[in-house]
């Protein structure tokens, strides 16, 4: 593959910007400026392009200002769980310069002594075995120094536990508080509030950034025409039971469900859904905490399973080949990578347990596939790396890194990196990967690496964790990609080039829908059942899928959503020409009486447990 042909030679540069002795011409040019924003394209070139349609003009229309639950809720009641206000610490501290987030770390220390007291003082008193001696020696005092655990215990046990704790205490309890207390009263709050440290620490992370769910946990799985097919999604309040539902969409795009779904019991909760389809063969793959599973799906859908593996250490990610059927990539958090097939079961082809370009305390790893079949792609939060696995261990390059020469903010670490799986010489260049930040995105080349040839600031308010590559509407229309932040916010951009230009940013990037745009089409509740309403609408986004039917007069976009609630939502757009209209949730646009009925369907259900 040569050179993109609109690059003048004059203007590349040896070596990645910011890290070469020849002056910095970044403020002049380079593939990362060059392509924030759509531009003429030579002369040269105009022939090629009159034809097509300016991809300023496309812009994607939503049928209803909102997406519409297309299932009923499941039959148990969502916990949102802890949320930031709970972890916070109310106090204040003034001599802070400016204010930063502390844990409330003595308001929960003091509820879990006074709620699981067996459990903060029980184990200790097993320790101390029948008797135990503070201090003194054998004398009139060994009654006040030396107390039975065993009677203590059993005076413990039959303390009522829902009345008030210093209502009945014995001699033995008061004398054992008051030789005890200095010495187990310390040793006690500093183990479990250590403990209690790293526990809130860990659950504050998660509040702010849940990697667990990089990739989604929604897929759509093509059937035997262009407008059927199922979706495969997790439910249950484990997430742990996979479903498998028949969706048929109408000519206009409208989803339309078909029965019940079939679903298969899982022992660990989905984390990720990966679909592929390899010389014909539709593949299925699944990832949990510490279990990975493969399945071929038929022509009529029906799943069969090809094995079932096990990782010890914790599985961070999962990708199917888009070369060699059944082949998949597995990472864990030990920092190795696998090739997996049920053939020929795992082999290693990478394994480092630090990060790549810095130190990071982060064991989230990533990996995919690239143009090359036996060339992988290797993510941490600082860096993308490419791997020969038939090379020598350690054999590869970097394709990315957080630095000078990505325009790197301070603190900016990889979230996300996808091969675009692109093969049609006519679109963009089968080279091309995807990598997102918590503010950027990045379009890299693996022949060129280092230097992004695109680079846009997303702006989403939430973590960037699943992305998609959607099918060209039209022959000579840009590509759409989906971006998904966890937060539920949705991004749709365009991709134009080909396999002997540059790709480029076609248009200005179009925000969808959320879920939370759907309240206003669902009747007025009661104050406390709108309030877990909304609730329920502001989960996360677990997974993200679309289908376009290109074959339509107008090309329309099914768009469907997998909340952390398990519930699935989804939404029509079409495609239309001319200036971009009003936004989605613009007033202009109305509910038509299908999503209504939907949304008063999903309420009304016996399950639901919003009226009651």
């Amino acid at each position: 593959m040569d050179f993109p042909s609109p690059l003048h030679p004059a203007l590349f540069m040896s070596g990645p910007l910011g890290l070469s002795s020849i002056p910095d011409l970044s403020f002049m040019c380079s593939w990362r400026d060059a392509l924030t924003l759509p531009e003429s394209l030579p002369m040269s070139r105009a022939e090629n392009t009159a034809a097509k349609p300016s991809a300023q003009d496309l812009w994607w229309e939503p049928d209803t200002p909102g997406p519409f639950p297309l299932l009923p809720p499941g039959p148990e009641p969502w916990d949102p769980g802890l949320t930031a206000q709970d972890l916070l610490f109310r106090g204040g501290h003034h001599f802070y310069s400016r204010p930063r987030a502390t844990l409330d770390v003595t308001e929960q220390l003091s509820h879990f002594l006074w709620d699981h007291g067996d459990v903060a003082f029980g184990s200790l008193g097993t320790l101390m075995q029948e008797n135990f001696k503070l201090e003194g020696t054998r004398s009139r005092s060994k009654k006040k120094t030396v107390v039975s655990v065993k009677r203590l215990l059993q005076d413990l046990g039959g303390h009522q536990p829902w009345g008030c704790p210093w209502a009945s205490l014995s001699r033995r309890q008061r004398r054992f508080s008051i030789l005890g207390g200095p010495v187990l009263g310390r040793s006690v709050a500093s183990l479990v509030g250590e403990l209690l440290q790293e526990e809130l620490a860990g659950r504050w992370g998660q509040i702010l950034l849940d990697d667990a769910i990089t990739g989604g946990a929604l897929a759509w799985l093509p059937g035997s025409t262009a407008l059927a097919g199922q979706l495969v999604y997790p439910t249950g309040v484990a997430l742990d039971k996979l479903c498998f539902q028949k969706v048929s969409l109408t000519s206009d795009g409208h989803p339309r469900v078909f029965g019940d779904p079939g679903h298969i019991q899982l022992r660990g909760s989905v984390r990720q859904v990966v679909t592929q389809t390899v010389q014909g063969e539709a593949l299925l793959a699944v990832r949990s905490d510490y279990h990975c599973a493969l399945w071929k799906v038929s022509r009529q859908g029906q799943p069969s399973p090809l094995q079932v593996l096990q990782v010890q250490k914790g599985t961070t990610g999962i990708s199917l080949s888009p070369h060699l059927p059944g082949e998949l990539a597995v990472c864990s958090r030990s920092g190795t990578i696998c090739l997996w097939t049920p053939q020929n079961g795992l082999q290693q082809v990478y394994k480092d347990p630090e990060t790549m370009v810095f130190r990071d305390h982060s064991t989230w790893r990533w990996a995919d596939f690239t143009a090359h079949p036996r060339v992988l792609t290797v993510g941490d939060r600082t860096g993308v790396r490419m791997i020969d696995t038939q090379g020598p261990p350690g054999c590869g390059l970097l394709l990315f890194r957080g630095g000078a020469e990505a325009s790197c903010q301070k603190g900016e670490r990889v979230l996300l990196a996808q091969y675009l799986k692109e093969c049609s010489p006519a679109s963009l260049n089968p080279t091309l990967h995807l990598i997102c930040t918590q503010f950027s995105l990045y379009l890299l080349d693996e022949r060129l690496p280092l230097v992004p040839l695109l680079k846009w600031d997303h702006g989403l308010p939430s973590a960037p964790l699943v992305a998609q590559l959607l099918p060209v509407p039209r022959p000579g229309d840009p590509r759409p990609l989906l971006l998904g932040g966890q937060g539920g916010q949705l991004q749709l951009l365009h991709l134009s080039g080909d396999g002997s230009s540059i790709p480029r940013l076609a248009g200005h990037p179009q925000s969808l829908p959320v879920r939370t745009d759907a309240l206003s089409g669902f009747p007025v509740l009661e104050p406390p059942g709108q309030r877990r309403l909304q609730e329920r609408l502001d989960a996360p986004t677990l997974g993200l899928a679309a289908a376009i039917l290109p074959k339509a007069s107008t090309p329309s976009l099914a768009l469907f959503q997998l909340s952390a609630a398990g519930d699935v939502f989804c939404q029509s757009l079409h495609l239309r020409e001319g200036e971009p209209g009003p936004e989605p949730h613009d007033p202009a646009t109305s509910w038509t009486p299908q999503a209504t009925t939907c949304c008063c369907r999903w309420l009304d259900s016996t399950k639901c447990p919003f009226t009651a």
